[in-house]
């Protein structure tokens, strides 16, 4: 017997990284593996807050993912990985919205 998967076939215990935009950040980095490189974006102006995320934040679940990339397409293989967050008071529905539409996908840039 033979089996065939014709795209899309994926690990079910991997992670596509779409699947965290508009998750708590904690969640969205609980599956990266240890030896990975983190940049993450404070998208905070453009849901008119200040800027505030400081390094310290990292995997705080007071912010929301807004925008992901990555040199993969799965958390568990990144070795590179790009968030862009705001905090989490600001993800009204509105936001919710403009994140599902793809605004934001414009905060990170991964090659």
């Amino acid at each position: 017997m033979v089996l065939a998967c014709l795209g899309g076939c994926k690990s079910p215990d991997l992670t596509p990284i779409e699947e965290v935009v508009g998750q708590p950040y904690d969640l969205a980095i609980i599956k990266l593996v240890e030896d990975i490189t983190i940049v993450t974006q404070d998208a905070s102006p453009r849901v008119n807050e200040m800027p505030a995320f400081d390094g310290s934040q990292l995997g705080s679940p007071d912010w929301i993912v807004v925008a992901v990339c990555s040199d993969v397409s799965f958390l568990e293989e990144a070795r590179s990985i790009q968030f862009a967050v705001v905090p989490s008071r600001s993800y009204t529905r509105e936001v919710q919205v403009a994140v599902e539409r793809g605004d934001f996908e414009d905060s990170v840039i991964c090659n």
